[in-house]
C-alpha cells in the first residue's frame, strides 16, 4: 500500500540511496569499467556495495521469503533509466551479487577513515546476509561471514547490557555515530 507511510518511507530512502550510488557509477565510467585511478576504485567499491545493499534491504522489506520468480522491485543500475515495472527477485538478487563480487575486489586494500564508510568486511557481511536470504550457498555465506569478522571481536557481556550505543566499540564494523549535529 503506497499511502502507507512507513512503506512510503524505506521506498523512497532507499531508492533515493540507490539513484545516488548509480550517479556516482555512472560518473566514473559506468558498470562494467574498473577505474584506473586507485581512489576511484574504492569509491566504484563502495557505492556498488551500498546500491547492493539497498536493493537487500528493499528485497527484505517487499518480499516474505525469497522467490526468484516473484516480482519485486523496479530495477535501475543507471540514473537515467526512467521508471519501470517490477523485476523478478532472482534479476535483483543476481546484480546484488555482482555488485558485492565487484565491491570485494574493488575495496581489496581499502583503509577507511571512519566507520561510516564501507570497507571489504563491511562488504563481505553483506554478502553473508545475502546469500543466506537467498538461501542458495550457505557454504559461501559462512566464509563470508568468517572473512567480515576478520580484524573484529564479538562484544563482551559488559558492553552488551550497557547498549548498542557506543560505535567506537572494536566489535562495531559500520555505522554513524547519530548526535545532535546530524
Amino acid at each position: 500500500d503506497f499511502t502507507f507511510g512507513d512503506n512510503r518511507q524505506v521506498w523512497r530512502y532507499y531508492y533515493r540511496v540507490i539513484r545516488g550510488c548509480n550517479e556516482v557509477i555512472d560518473g566514473l565510467g559506468g558498470n562494467d569499467i574498473t577505474p584506473a585511478n586507485q581512489e576511484n576504485k574504492y569509491i566504484m567499491g563502495q557505492a556498488k556495495a551500498l546500491r547492493a545493499h539497498s536493493y537487500f534491504y528493499l528485497a527484505q522489506y517487499y518480499q516474505k521469503e525469497y522467490d526468484g520468480a516473484e516480482e519485486i522491485l523496479p530495477f535501475y543500475t543507471d540514473a537515467v533509466t526512467p521508471n519501470g515495472p517490477k523485476v523478478a527477485a532472482k534479476v535483483i538478487y543476481d546484480q546484488i551479487e555482482k555488485d558485492l563480487t565487484e565491491a570485494i575486489t574493488l575495496l581489496n586494500g581499502f583503509t577507511r577513515s571512519n566507520k561510516t564508510q564501507i570497507n571489504k568486511n563491511v562488504a563481505q557481511g553483506v554478502y553473508a546476509y545475502v546469500l543466506g536470504a537467498r538461501g542458495s550457498d550457505y557454504p559461501k555465506a559462512y566464509n563470508m561471514a568468517v572473512a567480515a569478522m576478520s580484524g573484529y571481536s564479538i562484544m563482551p557481556a559488559s558492553e552488551v547490557r550497557g547498549g548498542f550505543n557506543n560505535l567506537n566499540s572494536a566489535s562495531w564494523m559500520w555505522g554513524v555515530d547519530l548526535n545532535d549535529e546530524i
